[in-house]
């Protein structure tokens, strides 16, 4: 009967382990992403946002911070770059269109 009771604290001292072995197992799994990712040509990596650099630096950072956030936020500024370009591009034709306008009409 006095086995249960042992066994209770062993097995609660063992939770901080088995979480860090858990965490260990998750960082390797995104790192296989990131070498799946690194092994895109370089169109198919501007296709999502993301350059050779990008994954480069990213690889670079250490094994416990998670490769696949690091490079969500690449991909993210890249397209909120592009976007803010297209819609300053989209301004200035419809200013040039205005302005074409009133020059024929004057």
């Amino acid at each position: 009967m006095s086995r249960p009771a042992v066994m209770g604290p062993v097995i609660l001292s063992a939770a901080p382990l088995l979480a860090a072995v858990r965490a260990l197992g998750v960082a390797l799994l995104r790192r296989r992403v990131l070498g799946q990712i690194g092994a895109m040509n370089d169109h198919m990596l501007r296709d999502i946002g993301l350059t050779r650099q990008d994954v480069w630096s990213v690889a670079a950072d250490p094994l416990f911070r998670d490769p696949t956030l690091g490079l969500a936020a690449r991909a993210d500024a890249t397209r909120q770059r592009a976007w803010t370009t297209a819609r300053k591009g989209a301004a200035q034709a419809e200013l040039r269109r205005r302005w074409d306008a009133e020059r024929h009409a004057a």
